[in-house]
């Protein structure tokens, strides 16, 4: 159902967020069609860490890093069925899943299910169904602290909308991952492209470069200046 969104906000509305590529970086996708995302390569190897929030049914990215850098990939993702379907794949052990949500706080949140019982990603705001779970999440501090780490290499976010609060707690913090992948929801009802207009300006005032827009405009991908090539 998002995707199909996306296509139909990018062919008939014709409206994306209005603005630019920065800095033009040698960029590569991995990853399918509808789960792959476009990055810097020059400074990946094995010994870099990759966070990836929200995974659903398709890892497809997260593989495809492990496979072309030999380096571990830690998914994040509290919906529950996200990790039934992981129990059943055959997934690479330098795929390190924790069941668990990236917000502003440690604790819980409501999770607004699917319309559609055939889709899998679930988001905070309603969408159109009323029915809810309750899932676990913590912040990007307290999961880097958990999992012993003091940096982060890429940070990928497909997180429902909430990339929005999550990107102004990452700058309270002051925590710098060299890389930003992120989609932003502007097309769900309650937000919109001013909001993601206002936050890229933000990651650039913090010390970020656009390197990259999606044929979507939903998809963008940002690199720390002081690692730029």
């Amino acid at each position: 159902m998002i995707e199909r969104i996306k296509r139909i906000y990018r062919y008939y509305f014709k409206n994306p967020p209005k603005v630019k590529v920065t800095k033009k970086d040698k960029v590569i996708r991995l990853g399918s069609v509808y789960g792959g995302w476009d990055l810097v390569p020059s400074n990946i190897n094995k010994d870099s860490i990759i966070y990836s929030f929200g995974i659903g049914e398709d890892i497809s990215f997260d593989l495809a890093m492990i496979e072309k850098f030999n380096c571990k990939v830690y998914g994040f993702d509290p919906t529950p069925r996200v990790s039934s379907w992981l129990k059943k794949q055959n997934v690479n052990n330098n795929f390190i899943f924790t069941p668990v949500g990236l917000a502003t706080y440690d604790g819980s949140i409501e999770f607004y299910k699917p319309t559609n019982e055939h889709h899998i990603s679930h988001s905070a705001f309603d969408l159109g169904n009323h029915d809810k779970i309750e899932v676990p999440c913590k912040t990007l501090k307290t999961i880097m602290h958990d999992n012993g780490h003091k940096t982060i290499d890429i940070m990928k976010m497909d997180i429902e909308g909430f990339e929005y609060e999550v990107i102004d707690s990452i700058i309270k913090f002051g925590i710098k991952p060299q890389q930003l992948l992120i989609e932003f929801h502007h097309f769900f009802s309650n937000l919109n492209n001013k909001m993601t207009e206002d936050y890229i300006d933000k990651l650039i005032a913090f010390g970020y470069d656009l390197v990259h827009i999606s044929n979507s405009f939903c998809e963008y991908s940002f690199v720390l200046k002081e690692v730029n090539i």
